[in-house]
C-alpha cells in the first residue's frame, strides 16, 4: 500500500510539473473603464472585450460590477515572447464604444492585468432635416442649437450641427428656431446613433 501511495504522488508531481512547462492555458484579467478613471465603469454586465491574435480570438464578457473581463483559458500562442496582442471593446447592442487608444498593441504577461480604457464615440455632429409640420415642406434658415454650439438648415432644410468636445455628451438637449414658428426643444436626444433626427416645426398662429 505504501508503494502504491508513493508511485501515485510521484505521478500527481510529475503531471504538474508538465503541465506548469509546458506552458499550459493561463488566465489574464483586462480592467475596463472610461475616460475619466477606472471607477468609471462601462456596459457593467454588457460590453465584450476580444483578443486578437493572428487568426485566433478570444472574447469575454465584463462581470457584474463593471470592472472587468477575465480570460481563464488563454492559448499559449497569446504569450510567447514575440506575440503582440490586439484588445477591441465593443457592445453586442450597438452602442458605438471602442477603445480610446485604437490599434494599440499589447504584451501579455501571465498573472497580470490589463487596464483598457474605452469611449464612447460619434458625439461629435448631429445631422437630420427640419420640415414644415403642417406641408412638410423643408425648411431654410432654422437656428439648430445645444448650449454653446449652433447650426442653421440650408435650402433643402439640412442641417449638421458639429459639437465641440468639450461640450460632448451621451445625451443632448437640442433646441430649434425661426421668425414666425414655434420654439421646439427635444431632450435626451442619443446623439451617438448614426440615425438622422427630423425636425418639425410648427407656425405660430396668429391672435
Amino acid at each position: 500500500m505504501l508503494l502504491v501511495w508513493s508511485v501515485s504522488i510521484y505521478s500527481i508531481y510529475q503531471y504538474t510539473k508538465e503541465q506548469n512547462s509546458s506552458g499550459g492555458n493561463s488566465q489574464v484579467t483586462v480592467l475596463v473603464h472610461g475616460e475619466k478613471g477606472k471607477d468609471n465603469l462601462v456596459l457593467t454586465n454588457r460590453g465584450k472585450v476580444k483578443l486578437l491574435y493572428g487568426d485566433a480570438s478570444i472574447e469575454e464578457t465584463i462581470n457584474s460590477k463593471g470592472e472587468e473581463a477575465t480570460f481563464k483559458q488563454i492559448p499559449p500562442s497569446f504569450f510567447d515572447k514575440d506575440a503582440t496582442v490586439e484588445i477591441l471593446f465593443f457592445d453586442p447592442e450597438g452602442e458605438p464604444y471602442k477603445t480610446s487608444v485604437p490599434d494599440l498593441l499589447y504584451i501579455l504577461t501571465k498573472g497580470k492585468y490589463i487596464s483598457l480604457a474605452v469611449s464612447l464615440f460619434g458625439l461629435g455632429e448631429l445631422v437630420g432635416i427640419v420640415k414644415d409640420f403642417e406641408t412638410g415642406d423643408p425648411l431654410e434658415g432654422v437656428r439648430i442649437s445645444i448650449i454653446g454650439a449652433e447650426a442653421f438648415s440650408n435650402e433643402h432644410g439640412e442641417y449638421k450641427l458639429v459639437i465641440p468636445e468639450e461640450l460632448q455628451r451621451k445625451f443632448q438637449t437640442i433646441r430649434a428656431s425661426k421668425e414666425g414658428f414655434e420654439a421646439f426643444e427635444l431632450s435626451q436626444v442619443p446623439v451617438q446613433t448614426d440615425s438622422e433626427l427630423p425636425i418639425l416645426m410648427k407656425a405660430k398662429i396668429e391672435e
